[in-house]
């Protein structure tokens, strides 16, 4: 089915954890909520100040979190689309945001560039900066993280201009450590993007 609401491009799509919801985000600045069904008439619709880019649901389909265009955390519940507060200590150089459980929530800056948790039943923030920014003093940028929710795995890729290579960092979500890492030649102008094999021991890019 084809279901029509946006205005514009749509970025990104996903579907909540009970397969119920899908949620969509576009360049019009809506979050949209649709049922599986694909009935367009029961979809519900929140137009945000920016766009939510790659949203990702909670596993108990309560709530979605994404990265709005200024880097900022944006944190909403699927029900009637509210808007929920979000610490200021997240910061607005994020560039990715992963469920790792209904109470925490993972989330990827630069400058610096580091991972953050946030445990929503204590409010708290904690950072682990990423060891690829002290190997070396050249400026770095991310590309895209790779989450698996079922092992915990997240790949997080940074790129050294400088020296036209790239880290591919492997970490372990609920323990917070850096599994392994490998630094590697890449003609950046040829990377797109990159995905993580369901056991963590492949990825394509």
């Amino acid at each position: 089915d084809t279901l029509l609401g946006h205005n514009d491009e749509v970025w990104s799509v996903a579907f909540s954890s009970d397969g119920k919801r899908l949620i969509s985000s576009g360049k019009d600045g809506y979050l949209r909520v649709w049922p599986a069904s694909g009935k367009r008439q029961d979809r519900e619709s929140l137009i945000l100040p920016s766009g939510i880019q790659s949203p990702d649901v909670s596993p108990d389909g309560k709530s979605v979190v994404g990265i709005s265009d200024e880097g900022t955390v944006r944190l909403l519940a699927v029900a009637g689309l509210r808007e929920k507060s979000v610490p200021r200590e997240l910061g607005s150089n994020n560039v990715a945001a992963f469920w790792v459980s209904p109470e925490e929530i993972l989330v990827g800056s630069q400058r610096p560039l580091q991972l953050k948790t946030w445990n929503l039943s204590h409010n708290a923030i904690t950072l682990y900066p990423l060891n690829t920014a002290a190997r070396d003093e050249a400026p770095r940028r991310f590309y895209p993280f790779n989450y698996l929710p079922d092992s915990h795995l997240l790949v997080a890729t940074t790129v050294n201009p400088a020296a036209g290579n790239l880290t591919l960092s492997l970490w372990d979500a609920l323990s917070h450590q850096e599994i392994s890492s490998h630094t590697i030649k890449e003609p950046l102008e040829t990377l797109r993007d990159g995905a993580l094999s369901k056991d963590g021991a492949w990825f394509a890019s």
